[in-house]
């Protein structure tokens, strides 16, 4: 057993800081911060969501805001690997950002297409990753592999949430 200072004192460093604050920067805390809001505030307009007829639909506009902010995203990624000479990496995240724009906007108008191009969306966030990682990605395979987990539990959450939806939708 460690009886140091520090582990005496409960995971402080001398100084009175945790280590945790000690070893995070700014730009550490300014990524929390937008982390945190781009989470935040899509939850917070996604509770005052009008119900789909007799279903609530909070999960739905939360998918849709998140979608639109990863089609941003996908187009900025687009950008970047297009400008730095990936160019069948760039093409297929644009063509991704406008598969991802139009299934925001069907899923937040509460269109049956918007479902399904929502799921498809989450799919192909999946497969491009794993067919061409090489031409779209500036990280290693396997923190690539890691990536997915969470995108994969999302699309099953919203095959299942869709699915008992779809009567409702338009």
């Amino acid at each position: 057993m460690c009886t140091s200072p520090a582990m005496v004192r409960g995971d402080k460093i001398s100084g009175g800081r945790s280590f945790v604050l000690r070893s995070a920067g700014l730009p550490e805390a300014i990524g929390a911060l937008l982390f945190l809001l781009g989470l935040g505030i899509p939850m917070w307009i996604a509770l005052r969501a009008k119900p789909l007829g007799p279903f609530a639909y909070r999960w739905g506009v939360y998918t849709g805001i998140e979608i639109a902010i990863t089609s941003v995203a996908l187009f900025l990624f687009a950008f970047s690997a297009l400008t730095s000479g990936r160019g069948l990496g760039g093409s297929v995240l644009a063509a991704l950002g406008v598969i991802a724009s139009a299934a925001a906007i069907g899923t937040l108008r509460r269109k049956r297409w918007g479902a399904v191009l929502s799921v498809a969306t989450l799919a192909l966030l999946i497969a491009v990753p794993l067919l061409i990682g090489d031409q779209i990605s500036f990280t290693p395979q396997g923190q690539q592999l890691a990536q997915i987990l969470p995108i994969l539990a999302v699309l099953l959450v919203n095959v299942f949430y869709f699915r008992r939806r779809w009567s409702a939708l338009a």
